[in-house]
């Protein structure tokens, strides 16, 4: 009787000029992430605004791959509090909101696709595991700050994608370069699962009655749990079982509307990379970013990051998985 084989582990990718001709990475049933113009959901519409990575996960019905957050890239100059915002800050190649962020071989390697081609990223077999790779480079920001990313997607990890920040020859110094989940109010974010205990967004930011953001809350190392293997994993959850059930605005279907199931969003470090300057930060709002529109169920958290001091290679873990926090961390129930 004939054997069947399994498949080979780079085939678990999903890739731009592979599998689709929009700059789209990832799992390919797992966690994807895209850059503008184009859209993680492939749709018809641009990748919304300039100067994220859309971050997509399976969370429709028909097991689509849907957004879930963006993440922006926000470096801080060295000895100033001048933190740049690469989706707000304007773009000297055309004076519009939003850095350009193109897709191109990790440093080292060299790739010449045709005309119009989007860069399809390195696959490359290692001990047990395949990995996706690609360098996404950022136009210089006003502050000097000029950052790349390298990306990275692992066969044996199809919920994570991984992001490791350097500068370019010639930025200013920097003192971090943080890589938020800036979206939180999508999925209505408002529990913090935390060492020993949960932060919920009515608790911290319930008397806030602004249309702005609420000031950030800081969560020192020492508060967020590890893992078994000694790694720093922080989870974010809604509150709402279905969070897909509310329409936030009975007249606009689309407004702010999140079509999926509910998941964890999360932030994992490596044990070995783990230092004392290591801290995780949310703020909240009210209403919907650029409106005046409340958030059924009240406040919740918008931006959820970790902030550390900025060495190049530093590497920080994005994760969404249906699994409860609880699971993630391997705590017996």
């Amino acid at each position: 009787m004939a054997v069947a084989q399994a498949p080979a582990p780079e085939e678990a990718f999903y890739r731009a000029g592979v599998d689709t001709d929009q700059a789209v990475w990832g799992m390919r049933d797992g966690i994807r992430l895209s850059i503008w113009p184009n859209s993680v959901t492939e749709g018809p519409d641009p990748g919304g605004p300039r100067g994220l990575l859309q971050i997509g996960y399976p969370i429709l019905a028909d097991g689509g791959c849907g957004l879930v957050n963006y993440i922006a890239i926000e470096p801080l100059v060295a000895g100033s509090h001048w933190r740049s915002y690469s989706e707000l800050e304007h773009s000297k190649s055309d004076g519009a909101p939003g850095m350009l962020i193109e897709a191109r071989p990790p440093p080292g390697l060299e790739w010449e696709g045709p005309d119009g081609a989007v860069y399809p990223g390195h696959v490359e077999q290692l001990t047990g595991y395949a990995r996706l790779s690609l360098c996404l480079r950022v136009e210089a920001f006003e502050s000097g700050a000029h950052v790349y990313l390298v990306v990275a997607f692992r066969s044996d990890r199809p919920d994570e994608v991984e992001l490791r920040s350097y500068r370019e020859e010639g930025s200013v110094e920097l003192d971090s370069c943080i890589l938020t989940a800036t979206m939180g109010n999508y999925e209505r974010l408002r529990v913090l699962h935390l060492k020993d205990r949960v932060l919920t967004a009515q608790e911290l930011y319930g008397e806030y009655d602004g249309t702005g953001f609420a000031a950030h809350t800081v969560v020192p190392v020492g508060d967020i749990p590890r893992t078994p293997e000694g790694d720093i994993l922080i989870a974010a959850t809604s509150d709402e079982e279905d969070p897909a059930a509310t329409h936030p605005h009975p007249d606009l279907p689309w407004f702010w509307y999140y079509p999926g199931r509910k998941v964890t969003q999360y932030w994992r470090k490596p044990a070995e990379d783990v230092g004392d300057d290591l801290r995780a930060q949310v703020n909240a709002r009210r209403v919907y970013w650029a409106s005046e529109w409340p958030i059924p169920g009240g406040v919740s958290f918008e931006n959820f990051e970790l902030v550390e001091e900025f060495r190049p290679g530093r590497g920080l873990v994005f994760g969404i998985t249906p699994q409860e926090p609880a699971e993630l961390l391997a705590l017996p129930e």
